[in-house]
């Protein structure tokens, strides 16, 4: 099987994450040629070492390099894929072209987003919904929610719509006792004090074409001020791209909240299942339009307790291992986190437990690649449609 894959960009975020693990993850029989819409990445040196090829259109500049566009366009077509799997976003959009020549094509949903904020992006999900009835031989959702917003809301075409959740690497994101001794010696932290991880990224001003995370950091910053004056040994250990000392915003509210000593911003990481092995919670103060958050299912995979807002399926993957409080309240939010550092050793051991269970059984990558190779397959071999809204 010679399998195309089509993102707006390689920047770091969940679904370049999820596409890198669930090549690793499909039979080694599956050929990938990877193309991005925009430049290549911090992502696309990962793809390399893996041996996958990566090449990048840069349609945003139409005029310039077109020489190099032609090499991009010529090597798909020798690269006769039998399907291609879009990544969202502009992405889907573009594979109308190819379907035009016959390629099938698959697309994938990551957000649950009901009110887009620019006309722009409003109007290219009504002609997303548009072509979703003649273009997409299935369109993937990430959650339930995804399902039923794009369904209800966006009206895309529902006998095309099927949801196959989000998946990690249980290998590589587990407890690790020698990565959380190290972390937080490196930190500064003590083995009794309680750590509260978070990932975000926040984009660059001018980064028109990317979709920043759905993170609200100012209700978390202050739920942090809430708990820090109540609780003293109480780490926060912010990080992903932009979250450091340079960004003004981060660090005027580390002021005006008072949280110098009590927040860490780590900024882009590499090893982040070191970070999530080294926290006792996983705080995501997320606001409506997230689907299932990739960063979330990796920190409970390392035993981190999640302490969420409740948007996307959040509420149905936290289940017993956590606490879900309304989006926006941050006393609720403080209050959760305060909940969990008061439970004993056991109890909290208990909570960790069962977010590694739901994660091992429910969002494990092997999983999910069978998932998606089972689509894949049915579009090929020319399967009837069907909807499924089941993970």
């Amino acid at each position: 099987m010679k399998l195309l894959h089509v993102v707006d960009t390689l920047a770091r975020n969940g679904r370049t994450i999820l596409l890198q693990d669930l090549i690793r993850s499909m039979n080694s029989s599956v050929e990938h040629l990877v193309v991005t819409l925009m430049d290549t990445g911090p992502m696309t040196n990962r793809f390399s070492e893996m041996g996958i090829e990566v090449h990048a259109l840069n349609v945003y500049s139409p005029f310039r390099g077109f020489r190099k566009k032609w090499k991009v366009i010529s090597r798909i077509f020798h690269f006769q894929p039998n399907v291609c799997l879009c990544w969202s976003g502009v992405a889907n959009i573009s594979s109308t072209i190819l379907r035009l020549f016959g390629i099938p094509v698959i697309w994938t949903l990551h957000n649950s987003t009901v009110r887009w904020n620019t006309f722009k992006t409003r109007y290219g999900v009504r002609l997303a919904a548009l072509l979703s009835k003649i273009v997409p031989e299935r369109i993937i959702c990430c959650s339930n929610m995804t399902y039923d917003v794009y369904r209800d809301i966006h009206r895309f075409r529902e006998n095309r719509l099927l949801v196959i959740a989000n998946g990690v690497d249980v290998t590589r994101f587990r407890p690790n006792r020698n990565e959380r001794e190290r972390i937080r010696k490196e930190q500064g932290i003590s083995d009794s004090a309680l750590v509260v991880a978070t990932a975000a990224r926040i984009e660059l001003p001018g980064s028109r074409y990317i979709q920043g995370d759905f993170k609200d950091l100012e209700t978390l910053f202050k739920a942090a001020a809430i708990t820090s004056q109540k609780k003293q040994d109480i780490y926060y250990l912010l990080f992903g791209s932009n979250i450091n000392d340079e960004n003004e915003q981060l660090v005027d509210w580390l002021r005006r909240y008072k949280l110098q000593e009590n927040v860490k911003l780590l900024g882009f990481q590499n090893n982040v299942a070191a970070l999530y092995a080294a926290s006792d919670i996983y705080a995501l103060s997320s606001t409506t339009g997230e689907g299932l958050p990739v960063s979330l299912i990796e920190a409970m995979a390392c035993g981190a307790i999640p302490v969420c807002t409740d948007s996307g399926d959040i509420r149905a993957v936290v289940g017993p291992a956590g606490i879900v409080v309304p989006q926006k309240d941050a006393v609720k939010l403080a209050t959760a986190i305060l909940d969990i550092a008061e439970l004993s050793e056991s109890q909290r051991d208990k909570y960790s437990k069962n977010a590694v269970e739901i994660v091992k059984y429910f969002y494990n990558i092997e999983l999910v690649a069978r998932r998606y190779s089972d689509i894949l397959v049915q579009v090929i071999t020319g399967s009837t449609n069907g909807s499924s809204k089941h993970k």
